[in-house]
């Protein structure tokens, strides 16, 4: 709807977008990166906000919209990522195994 509306930004700075991918994989949520529509400087978190509001109408209309809950959940609580990283500081490497073996789910 937005192509045919004309609101669709193409030109995006590729470079914005792969400096925002880099750091939603390797920092926190809070972490600070540049908006590649305006070129501010926002935070990852404000970034997701955006496309789920963005989204939304989207995602209700495929009846998808339940997927906003598991976006939130990681907002909140993070990562399962995150969670090894938790264990492995407290419990160094061997608590980090036991802790991937006892979650993994063997069918």
């Amino acid at each position: 709807q937005d192509y045919y509306n004309g609101n669709l930004i193409e030109n995006l700075n590729m470079e914005y977008l792969y400096d925002g991918l880099w750091k939603a994989a390797r920092f926190p949520l809070s972490a600070k990166m540049i908006d590649p529509v305006s070129c501010k400087i926002t935070t990852l978190q404000n970034q997701i906000n955006l496309m789920i509001e963005y989204a939304n109408n989207s995602l209700k209309y495929f009846n998808t919209s339940h997927i906003i809950k598991n976006i939130i959940n990681i907002s909140k609580f993070g990562t399962e990522a995150d969670d090894q990283v938790d264990i492995f500081k407290e419990s160094g490497f061997d608590g980090l195994k036991q802790y991937l073996m006892n979650s993994t789910q063997y069918i």
